[in-house]
């Protein structure tokens, strides 16, 4: 659980704020427990969701995902034209993402600061509706920036050709 805190920590997903607006209520948080294939064990801290409301907490949650004959495609091409394709992992991706919307979550219980001050999200966190599609955006515009371009076809396809 230290971890997952100094990892929200490092990215600043959130300011401690008075709440604001007193008919905004709060969302509230679980950890979510996982025992990974190494036998390690992860801990990550979500919000729930559900409790957010459309039009005040969130607006869009759409997020693309690649179609499966898009992904066929690109691999068959990868081994015919013997390209180079690059598979990778961002740790903690979702809290990358900037929110466009003012979300307030209280404070994790063993975490908090002792006073009545609420979490005013910057980033994504994971439960959240929108986490997906602002992790998206993020991973988008960072591709590019190192010149990447979108495939029109299927918004989940970035080329970049080298010279």
């Amino acid at each position: 659980m230290d971890e997952e805190m100094l990892s929200m920590e490092k990215n600043k997903v959130w300011d401690l704020v008075e709440l604001p607006e007193e008919e905004k209520q709060p969302i509230t948080w679980k950890w979510i427990f996982k025992r990974k294939r190494d036998g390690k064990y992860e801990a990550r801290l979500v919000a729930r969701g559900f409790m957010q409301k459309e039009g005040v907490d969130y607006t869009e949650t759409f997020s693309p995902v690649i179609s499966m004959p898009s992904l066929r495609l690109v691999l068959v091409l990868i081994l015919q034209e013997t390209l180079h394709s690059y598979v990778m992992d961002v740790k903690t991706a979702f809290l990358n993402g900037d929110l466009d919307e003012v979300v307030y979550m209280s404070q994790p219980q063993g975490y908090d600061d002792g006073t009545r001050k609420v979490c005013k999200l910057k980033k994504s966190l994971y439960g959240l509706k929108q986490a997906p599609r602002q992790w998206f955006h993020k991973f988008q515009q960072f591709k590019n920036e190192v010149k990447f371009k979108q495939s029109t076809s299927d918004p989940c396809i970035f080329i970049r050709k080298e010279k």
